[in-house]
């Protein structure tokens, strides 16, 4: 294993520290990944946090911290420069393409874009299995959402014909189905 991607420890101190005060106790680390500059990823259980410390993020003294849910990840990009690549995750809310290292507008400059992290080119296959990773959690996270909506309907469903059929009142109708969707 390279010294980027593993636990907490490969983390600068100052990202560690970061990391620490947004993950929250009942949440399980799942990995690291250390990129370009101190860009960090860290995947919890159910959500990956971006921390883009220093000034090459637009954080002189500080650092720009994103948190997305697994659920709300549709795509995760890979793209490669001369030396420097970087990762993107397309979401619902950042779904535009990140244009490269000399875009003009900060949400374009992928080392200022919360949703994707810059990685050295030739250590791309050392990331890949960690990214596989992130797209399986994503998909069961999608997968259980949709299966959780679907039954949902079939309650819903439930209700309306015992309803119709005259076994619950209007009341009892009212009360369980704003318990359901409570």
């Amino acid at each position: 294993m390279a010294y980027f991607t593993g636990g907490l420890d490969i983390l600068p101190s100052k990202v560690r520290r970061v990391a620490e005060q947004q993950i929250g106790e009942s949440e399980e680390l799942q990995f690291c990944l250390l990129g370009d500059h101190k860009q960090s990823l860290i995947a919890l259980g159910d959500r990956i946090i971006i921390i883009k410390p220093g000034f090459l993020a637009g954080a002189a003294f500080g650092e720009v911290v994103s948190s997305f849910r697994y659920d709300e990840i549709k795509g995760i990009d890979v793209n490669t420069g001369l030396l420097i690549s970087f990762v993107e995750f397309r979401t619902k809310k950042m779904g535009g393409k990140a244009k490269g290292f000399w875009a003009s507008k900060p949400q374009d400059d992928p080392m200022k874009a919360p949703n994707c992290l810059p990685i050295h080119k030739n250590y791309l296959s050392e990331y890949q299995p960690y990214l596989d990773k992130i797209r399986l959690f994503s998909k069961k996270k999608q997968s259980e959402g949709m299966s959780s909506s679907e039954d949902m309907v079939g309650k819903l469903e439930k209700l309306s014909s015992l309803h119709s059929s005259g076994v619950l009142s209007d009341a009892e109708f009212e009360r369980a189905k704003q318990k359901l969707l409570s």
